[in-house]
């Protein structure tokens, strides 16, 4: 067994492409129309019409008919081939909702893990400083994500940069039952406008904004009060897996939490807002951290 590279920030391995992932499609988006509401997630500060939910967290389904996505054989192989090593553990499965929008004006990379911190005891804003730092790749843990879509409306085309943010970008644009299975902790992606331009975009969301499907409609619901209503095939949806693929030399000994506020610290210098580890994750270090290593890179 081969162990994979370890890259810098600024190089991901080639995408590979899946042109059939379900025999029955129409059954994922039964699916997400009967497991509602959805709510946002992202950065603090940042509200875009995306709704989301896990079908599956640490290896284990959350609901019943997402067991076949966690164990999908083509992603577990597509994330093998990518990485020369068979130690595929898929982890989850989530769903996102696109309710019509513009281009998102900014490219991305996902939120990494690794060895001593994660999701457990780290908020995401926190995990994408330390990947996108480049200071911790000896913790870092290698994560293959597949992206599959069942979405038959306008536009919503995943536009990607496999050899690096400065190099090219490729449109994907068949957006019914394929998949893209990446390396998205590196690799910069975005969402391209969904739905008809002259179609109505909410316009009063906020964080609280939920997003369910009702009678043969996508309803926004904000307090109590309908926002907008969208037809079936004006809601972009999109399938993420992820699986952690394991290294022949199981990787360094975990990071702590110390040790990271300590080089973040170097780094940053004297005017580092947080002062010790115990305010590693204050407001004033999310926007130190935030401004100087963020996943975000504007068009």
């Amino acid at each position: 067994m081969r162990i994979a590279e370890r890259r810098p920030p600024n190089r991901c391995l080639p995408p590979i492409l899946l042109e059939s992932v379900v025999d029955d499609p129409e059954s994922i988006r039964r699916l997400a129309q009967e497991n509602g509401p959805y709510f946002q997630r992202g950065y603090p500060g940042v509200i875009w019409p995306i709704w989301s939910a896990d079908w599956a967290t640490q290896g284990k389904p959350l609901i019943p008919a997402a067991a076949p996505l966690l164990h999908h054989e083509g992603f577990a192989t597509a994330a093998a081939r990518m990485c020369g090593t068979g130690r595929v553990v898929p982890e989850a499965v989530y769903i996102n909702l696109s309710t019509p929008s513009v281009a998102q004006p900014v490219s991305h990379t996902d939120v990494p893990v690794f060895r001593g911190v994660d999701h457990s005891n780290a908020p995401g804003w926190f995990l994408q400083a330390m990947g996108t730092s480049g200071f911790f790749e000896a913790q870092r843990i290698t994560t293959i994500t597949a992206v599959a879509w069942f979405f038959a409306g306008e536009c919503g085309f995943f536009r990607y940069w496999p050899k690096g943010r400065e190099g090219e970008s490729v449109r994907h644009e068949v957006m019914w039952n394929t998949a893209v299975v990446g390396d998205n902790d590196f690799m910069h992606h975005k969402v391209e406008r969904v739905g008809p331009e002259n179609l109505k975009r909410p316009t009063e969301m906020t964080g609280d904004t939920s997003l369910c499907y009702e009678g043969d409609q996508w309803i926004l619901v904000e307090d109590g009060r309908t926002l907008e209503c969208y037809a079936d095939d004006h809601v972009r949806l999109s399938v993420s897996w992820k699986a952690k693929v394991y290294e022949e030399d199981s990787g360094a000994d975990p990071i702590a939490l110390d040790d990271v506020f300590a080089r973040f610290a170097d780094a940053v210098g004297d005017d580092f807002a947080a002062c010790s580890s115990d305010e590693l994750f204050s407001d004033g270090a999310r926007r130190q951290l935030m401004a100087r290593w963020p996943g975000f890179r504007p068009d």
